[in-house]
């Protein structure tokens, strides 16, 4: 039995509530252990058992119920248990130092109980006391600006909000620190209007300059996961008659777990390079009085080209453009905004492109099982 298959038993065990099972399979295979994703799924299948006897086993086994969030990665046991009312999980948790506030993966706001919402707007009131009795905040608002007692008002969980407030609770507005929120780009609104989700601009010193400055945003959703821009859509790029649909443009890179982390780690020189070029992208249909060729185009490092970053051998940009799950947005006003999903390639992929057709390097694509999210190490193939 290797690694995942003993994983997935293990899995099966504990749903099944066969812990004595679990335990054998991992003190058989403790190299389950070395891969973070399998770890929480064992955690969340746990805490979906309700079983404290399960969740011991596997600390003994030195999996960490306080394991940092990241991309593609479950919530911590403590945020399912409250968000899916399992009571005797989150008992079992609180007595055995699961941290009740956190910092959130986005990064940029005070620590909080991030199962608290859930659990509020879900009306699980015991799991609401459990928390608030374990020192859950109730005045750190979450990522549309509502604190619990706002979520409980808003969803009309009454004996909640009478709780709350008993407990000292306020909604958002009534806190010393509450600021009318920023306008947000059109663009983000938009995107957050079709899929539900936390975006994050993130803080760049190598934004486009001028009056229509450029934002990248990060965002981590189970449609959309990685990183658009922002205001590039403002201006209009330079296009031949009938080009008229493409003459506004936004970027969009998708990433796997390869991207994930709070804001300030873009800064990271082995993340960071992917930033610079979103934007540097976004900067080249104006630096060069042009556009970016419709459906789709490549844009090189240099001639010959240039490896892209010393974090990654490829060397081109492929721009395919309306390409789901975010392919065009309408704004009001009328505009139509392309979005072009940006796919670095290597230079025999590109010559491919270029000799034979997009079809032909993405018939590539398709045989290698390429994903359209970023793997700074994928080989070529070609």
């Amino acid at each position: 039995m290797d690694a995942e298959d003993a994983w997935v038993q293990c899995c099966l065990r504990i749903r099944d509530g066969d812990v004595p099972a679990a335990d054998a399979l991992l003190a058989a295979h403790p190299e389950v252990k070395s891969s973070r994703a399998w770890c929480a799924i064992l955690l969340e299948d746990a805490v979906a058992a309700d079983s404290p006897e399960a969740l011991a086993m596997l600390t003994r086994h030195g999996l960490d119920v306080n394991f940092e969030e990241g991309f593609g990665l479950p919530h911590r046991p403590l945020s399912c248990a409250a968000s899916n009312n399992r009571l005797a999980a989150l008992r079992w948790l609180l007595a055995n130092g699961a941290e009740v506030n956190y910092p959130c993966l986005s990064g940029g706001k005070p620590p909080a109980c991030h199962g608290l919402p859930y659990a509020v707007h879900l009306g699980h009131l015991e799991a609401v006391r459990l928390l608030v009795e374990a020192g859950a905040r109730l005045d750190v608002p979450d990522n549309i600006g509502e604190t619990p007692l706002d979520c409980a008002l808003a969803h009309g969980r009454r004996e909640i909000a009478e709780y709350l407030r008993s407990k000292g609770a306020m909604t958002a507005r009534e806190l010393p620190s509450w600021r009318p929120p920023e306008a947000k780009h059109p663009v983000v609104e938009a995107i957050e209007e079709r899929v539900p989700c936390d975006t994050r601009p993130l803080a760049w010193p190598g934004a486009v300059p001028g009056e229509d400055a450029v934002a990248v945003y990060a965002v981590d959703d189970a449609e959309l996961c990685g990183l658009f821009t922002a205001g590039m859509s403002d201006r209009a790029m330079t296009v031949p008659p009938g080009g008229e649909a493409y003459g506004r443009a936004e970027l969009v890179l998708h990433l796997a777990e390869w991207g994930g982390g709070d804001a300030d780690g873009w800064q990271a020189p082995e993340r960071a390079w992917v930033v610079e070029w979103v934007l540097r992208i976004a900067r080249w249909p104006f630096d060069h009085g042009t556009w970016l060729n419709g459906k789709w185009t490549i844009i090189s490092n240099e001639d010959p080209p240039q490896p892209l970053s010393e974090h990654t051998q490829m060397t081109c940009w492929l721009l395919l453009g309306e390409k789901q799950p975010l392919d065009r947005l309408d704004l009001p006003g009328g505009r139509s905004v392309c979005f072009y999903t940006l796919m670095p390639i290597h230079t025999a992929e590109r010559d491919l492109a270029l000799s034979e057709g997009l079809v032909a390097l993405l018939r590539r694509f398709a045989e290698g099982d390429v994903p359209v999210w970023l793997d700074p190490r994928r080989e070529s193939v070609v």
